[in-house]
Order: structure tokens, then sequence, then C-alpha cells
């Protein structure tokens, strides 16, 4: 798999929330803040409207998510998991580090979410547990050190 590939990588449900997040912005974030971009400008002198510049910067963060949800969803790769023996994209996998267990979700990199537990197949854990099968150990190199991890459960 190419860096390319995987970094596009989505599941079907990271697809879904993708495109939610792009109708969500298109059709109702981006309508309401242009009206409200427009009744600021006609306030009249602009060097001195503070929140007509403040709206306009909000735009522009608005606009490059929108742009970067388009490129995203345009070149998505929807893998879905088809061996659950195997850590693949979608694999819910629990890993055992220094006697303590922690679970995992491997999605693609416009998905993850540490604090949900979702990490990127690009990730140095995610690379590392990319194609494992139950009783792997991996060891990842983190600043702190070498960190090795079991794989005790993939679902």
């Amino acid at each position: 798999m190419t860096k390319d590939e995987v970094k596009n990588l989505v599941t079907p449900q990271g697809l879904a929330k993708l495109k939610e997040e792009y109708e969500r912005l298109t059709k109702a974030e981006r309508p309401k803040l242009l009206k409200e971009v427009s009744e600021l400008r006609s306030m009249g002198d602009l060097k001195e409207n503070a929140a007509f510049h403040y709206a306009r910067k909000q735009q522009a963060i608005l606009d490059g998510r929108i742009l970067d949800l388009e490129l995203i969803i345009r070149t998505a790769v929807v893998k879905e998991k088809t061996d659950s023996t195997i850590v693949h994209l979608g694999s819910h996998v629990t890993v055992e580090f220094e006697d303590e267990q922690q679970g995992y979700i491997i999605v693609g990199e416009s998905e993850a979410n540490f604090l949900e537990g979702k990490i990127s197949a690009s990730s140095p854990l995610g690379k590392m547990l990319f194609g494992k099968v139950i009783g792997d150990e991996v060891i990842v190199e983190a600043p702190a050190g070498e960190m090795k991890y079991k794989v005790v459960k993939i679902e």
C-alpha cells in the first residue's frame, strides 16, 4: 500500500461522517456566515468594523475546511474490514502494554481521534499493528523509548 493510499483510507462510517460534515458546512453554516458578512459589510466603514474582519476570517477558515473535505471525499479509498483474524482498517484491536490492556480502532488519517480510541493506520502504532494477528508483538519507537505491544484481541 502506498503512502497516498494509506493517507486516503477511510472506513464506510468515516466517509459517511465526512460527507455529513460537508453537507452541514455547505448547506447551513456557510450560507449563514455569508449572510452575516453581507450584513456587516452594509454597516459602513469597513476599516473600523472589527466584527466584519472577524467574520471574514471565519469565512476563510470555513472555506478551507470545505476544500479539505472535498479533497478527502474525492480521493477517499473506502476499505471495509473483511477478516477478523488480521488487523485491517476498521478493526477493533485490543493490545497489552505493560500488563494493561487498551483498545483501539484502526482508521484512516481523516478519521483519527485519539480521545475516541481511533488511531490512524499511518500512525506509528497503527502502521505496526496493520496486518498483525492475535499473539503478535510489535515494538513502536517513541520519544520515551521503545514501547512493546502485544495483540490480544481483534474484532
